[in-house]
């Protein structure tokens, strides 16, 4: 009786190897992507914390806040997920469109924020809608997300 060696691998074998390969993809780009998302929450704050600096700014030369973004002069940055600031001035508007948390308003001035990766907002900080939001709120003492607030 002869004996033959079968070099290659069984059908079992390449799907194994193949759903281990495919989780650990997985694994890799999920990291990045959190990593990425991460990054930009980072820059939104920083930006935030940009813009509450020239708002103080044109402040201290005006006496006053300014009514809108645009009264600062240069074109206002897109958050990182692409969406324009919002920024309301209670002197301004009113306390219309107010950001609150529970009820209660989370600022006494002015609002400035971003309405996140979803690109969706609610006036009240505790809805689901509006937890990914990066916000100014303790009037400049808390940057970050509706979530975190």
């Amino acid at each position: 009786m002869e004996l033959r060696f079968q070099y290659g691998f069984t059908l079992a074998e390449t799907l194994i190897a193949t759903a281990i390969l495919a989780v650990g993809a997985d694994a890799i780009v999920g990291g990045i992507a959190g990593r990425v998302e991460r990054m930009r929450i980072e820059r939104a704050k920083q930006e935030i914390a940009q813009i509450e600096t020239a708002l103080e700014a044109y402040r201290t030369r005006h006496h006053e806040l300014p009514g809108s973004l645009a009264d600062l002069g240069a074109t206002a940055p897109l958050d990182p997920w692409g969406h324009p600031y919002e920024y309301v001035n209670f002197d301004a508007s009113g306390t219309v469109g107010q950001r609150n948390y529970d009820g209660l308003p989370i600022n006494s001035e002015y609002d400035l924020y971003s309405f996140g990766p979803d690109g969706h907002t609610d006036a009240d900080l505790w809805s689901e809608t509006a937890r990914d939001d990066i916000v100014r709120a303790r009037d400049g003492s808390f940057v970050g997300s509706g979530a975190d607030f």
